[in-house]
């Protein structure tokens, strides 16, 4: 998301220096973004619910957004000014991609109770990747100017691009739980709610029994709803006499 944030921290001079274009229509073109991705965020949310497959749409966001920065980097000038108006079209459908499909894989990954934090920590990596870059383009465009810019942003996104398909490979090789459809998400669901507590058993190794562990009843009750609490179906509440409380998947 840093590409997108340090553009438009930058844009009115951009587009001013780069295009030529004046001020009040660098400001307009600069609004594009965020006016698209009021309209598409909603519409991308909805089919990213309905159809799934969150990495592939992080990868083809990641893709779109390269593609609006190499316009904007080797397509500039006057005479292209309609070229600029593409790429920050291209640019806004990506970023509604982009937030749409990456914020509700933190959901699939890590548990109910530790949410809060997951996001928190994503937020502030987010913002001091955001502060130091900025630094870093300001020294960027001083010394290289625009055009180097935007291949320093072009170079960031082959990495993170790379990266998602390390991401996309590693989560195959587990399953491919981030990458699944609606439907195939649901009936893997269903299936960990139909495992025996012998299967839970067998699941849990001898790695993460904790001392605490040894000292507790080992119901069928506490056996259930410790897998489901490692799956992040469940929220590690104080225990009480009879274990903690089943909840259910879904």
């Amino acid at each position: 998301m840093q590409s997108f944030f340090l553009l438009l921290d930058l844009v009115k001079l951009f587009f001013t220096e780069q295009y030529g274009m004046a001020t009040d229509k660098a400001n307009t073109i600069n609004s594009l973004v965020y006016l698209i991705s009021t309209v598409a965020s909603p519409f991308f949310g909805l089919m990213v619910d309905r159809l799934g497959r969150n990495v592939l749409w992080v990868v083809l966001s990641v893709m779109g957004t390269a593609g609006a920065h190499a316009i904007l980097g080797f397509a500039y000038g006057q005479e292209n000014q309609a070229f600029a108006y593409a790429a920050m079209v291209l640019m806004g459908v990506s970023y509604s991609m982009l937030a749409s499909a990456l914020w509700p894989m933190v959901a699939l990954v890590v548990p109910e109770y530790q949410l809060g934090t997951a996001y928190g920590l994503m937020q502030a990596i987010q913002n001091l990747g955001m502060a130091l870059l900025t630094m870093v383009c300001g020294l960027i465009v001083d010394k290289e100017g625009y055009q180097a810019m935007e291949i320093f942003f072009l170079g960031m996104l082959v990495v993170t691009l790379i990266l998602c398909l390390i991401i996309w490979i590693l989560d195959y090789q587990k399953g491919g739980h981030l990458n699944m459809s609606t439907k195939q998400r649901e009936e893997y669901e269903d299936a960990l709610l139909g495992k025996s507590d012998t299967d839970m058993i067998n699941d849990i190794t001898e790695s993460e029994i904790t001392p605490y562990d040894l000292l507790q009843p080992r119901t069928h009750s506490d056996i259930r709803n410790r897998y489901l609490a490692r799956l992040g179906a469940l929220p590690v509440n104080q225990p009480t006499q009879s274990g903690l409380q089943h909840r259910a998947l879904r």
